[in-house]
């Protein structure tokens, strides 16, 4: 288990998880310890979600043994956070201005529909793209 850059809350508890159980030490991200558990039934896992203030693109992938069954689990977290912020941000300025849209006084205004003459004729006379 390798902590690489993680926040300092998280590291803690794989530092714990190696003394006691990955399933004690995240027993209150009950999320993460759900995909745990499918990655050990044998799934390949892909979620991102919120853990310790940081969005975590999660990726957990049973690796098996030569008996077929899952022996180790490799997983890959990559902080997400500002990315994250960032689409929700987007998604809140839209909401807000098609709220604002809604609340717009809109009139239909009516224009009168144009006829073409039939004896309407073209000063063009050369065919498209001759040049004289």
């Amino acid at each position: 288990m390798s902590e690489g850059t993680v926040n300092p809350e998280s590291a803690v508890r794989l530092s714990e998880a190696r003394e006691t159980s990955i399933f004690q030490s995240f027993a209150d991200h009950p999320r993460g310890i759900s995909i745990l558990k499918k990655a050990l039934k044998g799934e390949r896992v892909y979620e991102i979600f919120e853990m310790f203030g940081r969005y975590l693109d999660m990726h957990f992938v049973p690796i098996l043994g030569a008996d077929g069954k899952v022996s180790f689990i490799a997983a890959v977290a990559t902080d997400i956070t500002e990315r994250q912020t960032q689409k929700i941000r987007k998604r809140t300025k839209i909401f807000h201005m098609k709220r604002s849209l809604k609340r717009l006084p809109i009139k239909v205004l009516s224009v009168p529909a144009m006829t073409i003459s039939s004896t309407y004729t073209s000063k063009r006379t050369r065919p498209a793209g001759v040049l004289h």
